[in-house]
């Protein structure tokens, strides 16, 4: 796993010089939600040595706790102590230490572009800390800001999630959990799946549309096409890949998916979010014409207007 302790160049954090910023640790591990830091640009190079390097310290000893985010899996978003552009999510496991190597092997056996990059780990007082790029925020926020998602959006956030669901399935593994709120977007607006690391071994033949989480997957898009009521009309091949989701085996919904509109310009239409801020002003949504946009290479929805990682604090 990336060691984040290397030295890296000075940067400015919100206008300030970090090096005149105090390196003191703080001895308290509650998130100080006073100022909010802004997260390391997301990449999809997954072409890094990975190294697998469970450092026996405590973790809030190099990151400082910012905030909790709002999922249903308690994750903080920290900030390394020295290196002050580094922002990360921890997460939590309460395990014993025998079965961490074991642990982290499999999640890197599972490496692959859908899921979050697991950057480095540290196991104290019984619990280990895992350390993820950062995410920009859960499809959750999208249903709850009521924003009506298209078709080619729809479209990728499918491909995207049955390419997940379907690498597991090769492994003989299976999502522990999908839901609007394990679907996140990067800054880049690119999909990804959390929970790789509570997934769990499943025969063959006790795959189907359930255990898949494919009948999830179909509860989800039915959510979004909802935000779309009365402002996009679906069509006839989106409506019947809905009700394919239950019913049609995961290898033939992957080569329907490729009859939905083409994904790859998912970026002709922007998602913007301005959240909620400390002072209790409204959440705002802004959209820009693609042609505003610099060209993209890869399918993704983008997102702009995040003024950092505000969207995602409670």
């Amino acid at each position: 796993m990336t060691d984040l302790r290397t030295k890296r160049p000075r940067t400015l954090w919100l206008g300030r010089d970090s090096s005149t910023r105090s390196e003191e640790s703080r001895s308290s591990t509650e998130p100080n939600t006073e100022e909010t830091p802004k997260p390391i640009p997301a990449t999809n190079n997954r072409s890094d040595i990975t190294l697998f390097n469970c450092y026996e310290e405590n973790p809030w000893s190099v990151y400082e706790p910012r905030a909790k985010i709002c999922r249903k899996q308690p994750i903080t978003l920290a900030q390394h102590r020295k290196h002050r552009q580094n922002i990360v999510h921890i997460r939590c496991l309460p395990i014993d230490r025998p079965q961490v190597q074991s642990l982290l092997e499999t999640i890197r056996r599972l490496s692959h572009p859908i899921f979050p990059r697991l950057l480095e780990s540290y196991y104290h007082t019984g619990e280990l800390h895992l350390i993820w790029e950062p995410m920009e925020i859960t499809l959750n926020y999208i249903l709850t800001a009521q924003w009506p998602v298209n078709e080619t959006e729809l479209a990728y956030i499918l491909r995207s999630t049955l390419d997940g669901i379907r690498f597991l399935r090769d492994q003989g593994r299976a999502l522990a959990i999908l839901e609007a709120e394990t679907i996140l977007l990067d800054r880049r607006g690119h999909v990804r799946l959390a929970g790789v690391e509570q997934s769990y071994p499943i025969s063959a033949s006790d795959m189907n549309a359930e255990t898949l989480r494919l009948t999830a997957l179909a509860t989800i898009t039915r959510s979004l096409m909802a935000t779309g009521a009365g402002q996009v009309r679906w069509s006839s091949k989106v409506r019947a890949f809905l009700e394919d989701l239950t019913t049609k085996s995961l290898d033939e919904l992957m080569q329907v998916s490729g009859q939905l509109r083409d994904g790859a310009i998912v970026g002709n239409r922007v998602l913007g979010y301005i959240s909620r801020s400390s002072n209790g002003r409204k959440r705002s949504k802004a959209v820009r014409p693609c042609c505003e946009q610099k060209s993209q290479k890869r399918s993704c929805i983008t997102l702009t207007g995040l003024d950092s990682m505000a969207s995602i604090i409670i």
